[in-house]
């Protein structure tokens, strides 16, 4: 392989890197934002028929409705609502819906 060749694909190859990085980075500002605009209910995270949500789950390849991560869903045992409320307690950090805001924590 010639020096001219060498250098061509070297610069090709960090070319397509450098977009793969930047794909990646557009991927995971998509994937935020529908995390932050999306709707919980009953554990299920869904566009809310929003035309922009769902272009977004289509983009990322999710289902609509799909399951909510955990960080986005209350942390009472059974409880499926969204997180709307953080709080100290006395078993450490909470976050939880507005139904189980302060509740005891026995």
């Amino acid at each position: 392989m010639s020096d001219e060749l060498r250098d061509f694909c070297n610069r090709l190859h960090e070319q397509l890197r450098e977009k793969g990085t930047e794909i990646e980075q557009l991927r995971e500002c998509i994937e935020s934002l529908a995390c932050q605009f999306g709707i919980v209910s009953n554990g299920m995270l869904m566009s809310g028929s929003l035309s922009a949500m769902e272009e977004a789950f289509e983009i990322l390849g999710w289902d609509d409705p799909r399951p909510a991560p955990p960080y986005m869903v209350c942390d009472e045992p059974g409880c499926l609502s969204a997180r709307s409320c953080g709080w100290p307690s006395p078993k450490g950090y909470r976050h939880t819906c507005g139904k189980h805001y302060r509740q005891s924590d026995e």
